[in-house]
């Protein structure tokens, strides 16, 4: 497969989720084990799905038991959430500067309807924060 090449920048990764990735044990990837402490969400590894050539990241509407501590990710104490979902990283957050490109959409609540379409963030951010100890 042919990538667009660009001036100034050297293809790095290219991830197309074509095999499920082991989150636990993947050299590039972990997961998060935090979430916001102001939100409602905890993040959890089995929110992360891999399926048909791609990455799905579910919201649930159950809250986390027994949360699993994976990567270090979060090192506040997050409270009890009324709900799950997931957050994809790199284990050691390695890629900080460069060119990024990235194919997401959220999700329909109910097709068709904007007045119900759902309150869903999609995002992809670079940044390094002293908090994450790796």
């Amino acid at each position: 497969k042919a990538y667009p090449q660009y001036p100034g920048f050297k293809l790095m990764l290219v991830e197309e989720f074509e095999e499920p990735l082991d989150l636990d044990t993947d050299p590039i990837w972990t997961w998060s084990d935090g979430g916001l402490i102001e939100g409602q969400i905890r993040f959890v590894k089995d929110n992360i799905i891999f399926r048909d050539g791609k990455m799905v990241v579910e919201v649930r509407d159950e809250p986390a038991v027994n949360p699993q501590v994976c990567s270090a990710a979060e090192v506040a104490d997050i409270p009890p959430k009324k709900m799950t979902s997931g957050e994809m990283r790199t284990r050691y957050n390695m890629f900080r500067y460069g060119r990024y490109e990235a194919r997401m959409k959220a999700p329909s609540v109910q097709p068709g309807n904007t007045e119900i379409n759902g309150n869903y963030v999609s995002t992809m951010f670079v940044y390094r924060d002293a908090k994450y100890k790796h």
